[in-house]
């Protein structure tokens, strides 16, 4: 039963950590691509290469459209409006 759930599981943590290493946890991005596809290959595979190809790629696009989000709701043009300000007072 419990390699069952860690199995189910698995495609959800594949999900979570691409987007981990797409908001900036400090990890390549190809590591847990690679990992779903050695955990899916063999002649016992641990993971469905079927269920885990999605999730690589839903991973990955969750990470990379978090800061697309961030940067649409204007967080980015007040960051970068703060910084020259900060620049700017510098030089005066």
């Amino acid at each position: 039963p419990m390699l069952d759930w860690l199995k189910q599981s698995s495609y959800l943590g594949i999900i979570l950590f691409l987007t981990l290493t797409g908001i900036g946890l400090p990890v390549p991005e190809e590591v847990p691509i690679v990992a779903a596809g050695v955990a899916s290959a063999g002649k016992d595979p641990a993971l469905d290469w079927y269920y885990a190809l999605p999730a690589c790629m839903v991973g990955a696009l969750l990470g990379d459209g978090v800061w697309d989000w961030i940067g649409w709701i204007g967080l980015g043009a007040c960051v970068a409006v703060t910084i020259w300000a900060l620049m700017a007072r510098r030089h005066r």
